[in-house]
């Protein structure tokens, strides 16, 4: 039994569709890995931007308030 697997493993390895569909598989795992990465990147990009918005806009209300007092 153990003999039948390895010669199947064999004529799998033999196989040149075989090999490309390996291939296939690692370059669509990293190219997956590369667009999950590209996510998280974008995702904090937006937070940022917010953070910088409000940090002006509370900016701009101390300026008024102390101009506004003067």
């Amino acid at each position: 039994m153990l003999n039948k697997r390895c010669n199947e493993i064999m004529t799998n390895l033999r196989n040149p569709e075989y090999l490309n569909t390996l291939k296939q598989t690692t370059t669509t795992t990293t190219t997956a890995i590369a667009k999950d990465s590209k996510k998280k990147s974008k995702e904090k990009k937006p937070k940022e931007k917010k953070l910088k918005e409000q940090n002006s806009r509370e900016n701009e209300k101390e300026s008024k308030r102390k101009t506004s007092l003067t």
